[in-house]
């Protein structure tokens, strides 16, 4: 018989996705279960906590795929439909402005509560709204 922790492994390694929201794996097992075999590959390093219920694969402690990756497929996952980069990053790209942009902006149609972030890198949202 297999564990919670076999089975989110195996879930993972069949997965082509950077990134996993803790309710991606609810159907393993129960709720405690899965929490306490999450917590058990976070200590192993196989995963990084990158926010509340967000992990992304993780080597040697530090994460696997880039965070920009990450945090873009977790902010899909929750329906925020986001793209990277804000209005600074925007200008700055198109030539309009030589101010470059000290923080990591995501664009996102919908309110997002979550912080995505790793160590001191911590995504900033910046809202969209049609015709802007």
């Amino acid at each position: 018989m297999s564990t919670i922790k076999d089975r989110i492994q195996a879930f993972i390694e069949a997965s082509s996705d950077p990134a996993f929201l803790r309710s991606e794996f609810s159907s393993l097992g129960s709720r405690s279960g899965v929490n306490r075999a999450l917590k058990a590959l976070v200590d192993d390093g196989s995963l990084i906590r990158v926010g509340y219920g967000a992990y992304v694969l993780g080597a040697e402690g530090l994460p696997a795929v880039e965070m920009d990756l990450a945090a873009l497929d977790i902010l899909g996952k929750l329906g925020a439909a986001p793209t990277y980069g804000g209005r600074i990053w925007r200008e700055w790209m198109e030539g309009r402005t030589t101010q470059i942009p000290a923080k990591p902006t995501i664009t996102v149609r919908r309110r997002v509560i979550r912080k995505i972030g790793f160590r001191n890198l911590v995504y900033r949202y910046e809202y969209w709204k049609d015709g802007q």
